[in-house]
């Protein structure tokens, strides 16, 4: 339950802060910068250009082919994501790791066209 909790706490974090709200809100206006996140080799440089900085551990991608943001991160070996898609909205997921109940079964994370929204 506690790394559930740090998870929790993480998205929570992420989802409030300031510079990463301004930075959707200008993916949304201005889509081109996802075309800038993809083209570059690091995606980091360029969200700290627009004064975005992601947590400690945390890693941002664009993982095609939707218009969308990814931000990777690992707490307590269980790897999971909150992804914001300019089309379909914010997801979050289990990437691996073993299963929140106490379970040692690797979880993988459905295919982006089966994904749940949230």
């Amino acid at each position: 339950m506690e790394t559930e909790e740090e998870i929790h706490r993480f998205l929570l974090t992420l989802g409030r802060d300031p510079g990463v709200l301004d930075g959707l809100y200008a993916m949304h206006e201005e889509p081109g910068i996802i075309d800038e996140l993809e083209r570059t080799r690091t995606p980091d440089s360029v969200l700290r250009d627009r004064g975005i900085s992601l947590p400690t551990g945390a890693t941002i991608g664009v993982p095609g082919p939707h218009r969308a943001v990814r931000v990777d991160a690992t707490v307590n070996d269980i790897a999971f994501y909150a992804q914001w898609d300019l089309e379909l909205g914010l997801s979050t997921g289990v990437v691996s790791g073993p299963v929140p109940d106490g379970g040692d079964t690797a979880m993988t994370a459905p295919a982006a066209a089966d994904e749940d929204r949230h």
